[in-house]
């Protein structure tokens, strides 16, 4: 399922707290996930924090996001600036559709002058990527060795 939630930036926050929400958005929604590890969340989201601050600070998020996919979601992360952030409503709950998640990945944008430093944070973590985001979550895979029928349990029924 595809959400989106827009954030207010400059003059509402500072870079630097804009920045912090984001983060904050993303660990509180992979907080509902009880398979994925908070010690890889926070350490992805340090390494992210350079990426972002530029990413907030030349107002890039305004028009492209970043995007969270974990589990049955994909969240694009988007920006609102001047008037606009002063006004805006903000929905900063966390993201549904993460709770059976195991893994997750954060979807940076490399816009042209920003690419190489970019790219360059997003291949510091495994969880960080610059490709591009996904528009569905991948479906689920079946685990090869369960089965879906329990034939034992089915045989106890006669």
């Amino acid at each position: 399922m595809k959400r989106r939630r827009t954030l207010n930036a400059s003059p509402a926050r500072s870079t630097s707290q804009t920045v912090t929400a984001i983060t904050d958005l993303i660990a509180t929604t992979l907080a509902t996930a009880k398979r994925v590890d908070t010690q890889a969340v926070d350490f992805a989201l340090s390494a992210a924090r350079p990426a972002l601050l530029l990413l907030v600070s030349s107002r890039h998020l305004k028009t492209v996001p970043v995007v969270l996919v974990a589990g049955q979601a994909v969240c694009e992360i988007l920006c609102r600036y001047d008037e606009d952030a002063i006004d805006g409503e903000e929905n900063l709950q966390a993201v549904s559709g993460v709770s059976a998640a195991n893994s997750f990945t954060l979807h940076l944008p490399t816009p042209d002058q920003l690419g190489t430093t970019i790219e360059t944070v997003a291949a510091s973590n495994q969880h960080l990527t610059t490709d591009p985001a996904p528009d569905h979550a991948p479906k689920a895979t079946l685990s090869a060795s369960a089965p879906l029928v329990n034939a034992d349990a089915l045989r106890g029924l006669r």
